[in-house]
């Protein structure tokens, strides 16, 4: 069965969870609902940290996550040389959407001379979620190969975030992504080989926690919320995306409202948990307004088809 529209699921759910977290990042839980409502929509940025988008724009998550892409469809590989290359030339342009300052200092690095392999973040600081929101492309490069990803997730992790934790929130999501979008997703299964893989971390093993609290009636949301986190510390961001993506399974529009709702680093929570939605459920199952609205939705969808083909014919 053809794949394409969970690969265009995921790099428009990430890009269209972006947008829709993009107008929050920062703003109290209790200003966010009142502004929401229980009407999901793009609006105009309320955060300080993104005041000058409009809505449907999304923020630097997508903006690196289309670093990798389009380096992976250039070069038809996994190369962090060129990736970093596409970071240093991003942030030349000035348009930096909210960058995280983590992000920001290994870009310095770089552009002062720093390969990839020296140019990332190390430290309690660099755990967070910037490595994991932008690393979709990579696991749906391999999504139709039984191979470990877990190396070129560490590569393309530590250009900017040099830490253990960074690492395994990426690779949960790219594993996650790629399962997902072959329509291999067994929660259970799935969940399973992310916690032994990321044996050890602190995200790992909040994962496990967050799947078994998605599926308990008796915890509510906020009471998830409260114990998980939604900060952008990685150990929070993956696992509470986690947590959304499977409690409210189809139910995007909730799953979304629910993530907004709580405030934190709004853009890349919704932007993980949409991505994880796109890849299962397909293109399809995306509101078809938001699709239609989002900033480069059309280019975004021509790239994720191109990542498709690119992906089957390294199967055969």
């Amino acid at each position: 069965m053809e794949r394409v529209g969970n690969f265009k699921g995921a790099l428009l759910g990430l890009a269209i969870g972006d947008a829709l977290g993009m107008p929050f990042e920062g703003v109290h839980p209790l200003a966010i609902r009142g502004i929401l409502g229980k009407k999901l929509r793009f609006l105009p940025s309320s955060s300080p940290i993104t005041c000058s988008l409009s809505a449907g724009q999304w923020t630097d998550d997508t903006k690196m996550m289309l670093c990798h892409l389009d380096s992976i469809l250039e070069t038809g590989k996994i190369a962090p040389d060129d990736v970093a290359k596409r970071f240093i030339e991003w942030y030349s342009s000035g348009d930096l959407r909210g960058i995280g300052i983590t992000t920001a200092q290994a870009i310095g690095h770089l552009m002062r001379g720093a390969s990839w392999r020296e140019s990332g973040v190390q430290g309690e600081y660099a755990a967070g979620n910037g490595a994991a929101m932008r690393i979709a492309p990579v696991g749906l490069y391999f999504a139709f190969l039984n191979v470990d990803m877990y190396p070129a997730v560490y590569d393309m992790s530590i250009i900017t975030h040099n830490n253990k934790e960074a690492v395994a929130g990426a690779y949960a999501v790219a594993y996650g992504v790629a399962r997902a979008a072959v329509g291999e997703f067994d929660v259970e299964r799935t969940i399973d080989e992310i916690v032994e893989k990321l044996s050890g971390t602190i995200t790992g093993s909040r994962i496990r926690r967050a799947a078994d609290m998605a599926f308990d009636e008796s915890i509510t949301n906020e009471r998830a919320v409260e114990f998980i986190g939604c900060g952008g510390y990685v150990a929070e961001s993956v696992p509470l995306a986690f947590f959304a993506f499977l409690r409210f399974e189809k139910d995007f529009d909730n799953m979304m409202l629910a993530l907004l709702g709580s405030g934190g680093d709004t853009d890349t929570n919704a932007a993980i948990a949409g991505a994880l939605f796109g890849a299962r459920y397909g293109v399809e199952e995306l509101p078809s307004e938001l699709v239609a609205s989002v900033e480069r939705g059309d280019e975004i969808s021509r790239k994720a088809e191109e990542l498709y083909r690119m992906a089957l014919l390294r199967k055969r």
